[in-house]
């Protein structure tokens, strides 16, 4: 099964400071996707 999730960041003041803090541990869990052939 395939799907898309779309998500959006807030629009708060904080909103970029917790993406930037948890975008290397997301880059992380992608790549490990990919190579597990789990991520399109």
């Amino acid at each position: 099964m395939q799907y898309i999730i779309t998500a959006y960041d807030g629009t708060d003041d904080k909103a970029i400071d917790r993406r930037l803090m948890a975008r290397e541990d997301h880059l992380k869990s992608v790549e490990k996707r990919v190579k597990e052939g789990q991520h399109l």
